[in-house]
């Protein structure tokens, strides 16, 4: 009796063993699929991937619909459409355009400040400027220096608004020549919707 039932415990246990080692490969095999096997193939469940920036990215699947044929794609990177990027434009790279010489009274209370400047605009190329024929691309550096010039009223009036605000005191320094620049910059973008000005310098600076 007693060598029967250690017979039935042993055979019992390696049934046990047989399942374990089919279990644990069943698991890995499993796993191996899901993370090897392409993305279009029909998975349990798919891995999301996090971006340099922190968005998940979740593969693209295209499913191919039995009766009509239609497709319908699944995922993507985080529910955006994508675009072509941008042109990169640093200053020094964009269109120079001179503003002219301007003389402006400054708040005073003597009244006898005033600022003489010359302002010149950098503007950022249109994606005009990047097509490969050179004729197509002097045109479109012509009709751009036209429609700016076109716009000077505007870029003028904005520039001395800001310029006859100014005290001595508050643009006399290196940073607040540079706070001026970037308050001209930030005021010609907001007023000229579709230009984009990147850096702005003064080739002429005198208070007297």
């Amino acid at each position: 009796m007693g060598g029967k039932l250690s017979g039935i415990l042993k055979l019992v246990g390696k049934v046990f063993l047989v399942l374990a080692v089919i279990v644990v490969l069943g698991v890995n095999g499993t796993i191996a699929y899901i993370m090897f096997a392409p993305d279009d193939f029909p998975k349990p469940f798919y891995l999301m991937y996090l971006t340099p920036e922190g968005e998940a990215n979740v593969p693209v699947v295209i499913q191919v619909n039995g009766e009509g044929g239609e497709t319908e794609v699944a995922g993507g990177g985080g529910g955006e459409e994508s675009s072509e990027p941008s042109h990169s434009v640093l200053p020094g790279e964009g269109f120079m355009f001179s503003t002219g010489s301007k003389t402006v009274n400054l708040l005073d209370p003597t009244g006898r400040k005033y600022l003489k400047v010359t302002v010149v605009l950098e503007f950022e190329p249109g994606e005009g400027y990047y097509v490969e024929d050179e004729e197509l691309r002097n045109e479109y550096i012509q009709a751009f220096n036209d429609e700016i010039s076109g716009l000077l009223p505007v870029i003028n009036d904005t520039i001395t608004t800001i310029l006859s605000g100014k005290t001595f005191e508050s643009i006399y320094t290196v940073e607040g020549k540079d706070a001026l620049r970037v308050e001209i910059m930030d005021a010609i973008n907001v007023r000229l919707p579709g230009h984009t000005v990147i850096a702005v310098y003064f080739t002429e600076f005198v208070v007297q």
